[in-house]
């Protein structure tokens, strides 16, 4: 009797798709960002990472999630830009609620925004300020008077360009990241 030799095991490279970064810093977190936060993680690796380790299966691929040991957004910012890993950045403010699919809106929107028009380095979904105004934390620069006012008027059916914007639901490519750190 002789066995049959298995076959040899392909080892496929590591690689990253994108990095992702929760706002955690904070000591405490809302329960309603904690509660989904696992659901969000599942979604992106039963949908999005699946996605690519099929459509893509020379590589083992996966998301990097950034931890951060700073206490101050800005600082949390700065260090998480440093550790990036893969082809681009979300950042998502824990004080508020997205769908479990908020990445692949994200790198969707991303990719089909790129196809269209050549380019989108910097994708922010719409969203308001706590604040008892609760006007949307997106931009539009006025160089005549150095004056950074809300955008007001916009379209709620498709993307629109803006100047500047909240980083609390904001993906970022990684070749845009490197050219400011």
């Amino acid at each position: 009797d002789r066995e049959e030799e298995a076959p040899p095991v392909v080892e496929r490279a590591q690689r990253i798709i994108g990095s992702v970064y929760a706002m955690t810093g904070f000591d405490m977190q809302p329960k309603f960002f904690t509660d989904q936060w696992p659901l969000i993680r599942e979604w992106n690796l039963q949908r999005l990472v699946a996605s690519h380790n099929r459509d893509l299966p020379q590589c083992e691929w996966s998301l990097k999630y950034i931890e951060c040991g700073q206490r101050f957004a800005y600082l949390q910012r700065s260090e998480v830009c440093a550790k990036v890993e893969g082809d681009w950045l979300l950042f998502l403010d824990t004080d508020m609620v997205f769908p479990v699919d908020v990445l692949g809106r994200m790198v969707m929107s991303m990719n089909e925004i790129t196809a269209r028009t050549g380019q989108c380095d910097v994708l922010t979904g719409l969203y308001c300020k706590r604040e008892p105004n609760r006007k949307p934390l997106v931009f539009r620069y006025q160089p005549e008077i150095d004056h950074w006012p809300h955008i007001l008027d916009f379209p709620w059916d498709r993307p629109f360009r803006v100047d500047g914007a909240g980083a609390g639901l904001l993906l970022i490519r990684k070749s845009a990241i490197d050219l400011v750190i």
